[in-house]
């Protein structure tokens, strides 16, 4: 994009070779207590969940970006958070998903993203539990067995 190349480009390229793009990472700060930031971190994801619905994705990581150096010390507040986080991506076709950081001092641990995403109070959230991050964060693998299966829809609530 810096060459003055778009995303369709980049997208055709990507299906010429084949290839997917399932899911890309973002870098907004969604997470965080301080309104201002985290309002121009939404606006961050709004375009990063542009762009990867242009290549052909459905997911983004949602890591805790702005706060792996201090513990959101209010992982429901967090959820509230993500919350709006997913309607954002739900109106654009994409799914944030709370990825686990294992270096962060936020969400370095599944049952905290578990917790976020369950307690959104919006169906369709989900968790990137990245096995390098579980183990570098401390979580027990055996966690990963309740993530299985679909969530209920908004409908069947």
């Amino acid at each position: 994009m810096k060459r003055g190349e778009s995303l369709a480009v980049l997208k055709k390229r990507i299906d010429d070779a084949g290839l997917k793009v399932p899911s890309a990472i973002g870098f907004a700060e969604w997470i965080l207590d301080d309104e201002s930031r985290r309002k121009k971190g939404l606006d961050t994801a709004k375009r990063d969940m542009e762009w990867v619905k242009a290549l052909g994705g459905e997911k983004i990581a949602a890591p805790p970006i702005g706060a792996t150096k201090d513990v959101v010390p209010d992982l429901l507040a967090a959820a509230d958070r993500y919350r709006v986080l997913l309607e954002l991506g739900q109106s654009l076709g994409v799914t944030p998903e709370v990825e686990i950081w294992g270096f962060s001092k936020t969400l370095k641990r599944l049952g905290e993203a578990w917790l976020i995403a369950t307690e959104c109070g919006k169906a369709g959230g989900c968790v990137l539990p990245d096995v390098y991050h579980l183990y570098k964060g401390g979580s027990e693998f055996l966690g990963l067995g309740m993530l299985v299966g679909d969530t209920p829809s908004a409908s069947s609530m």
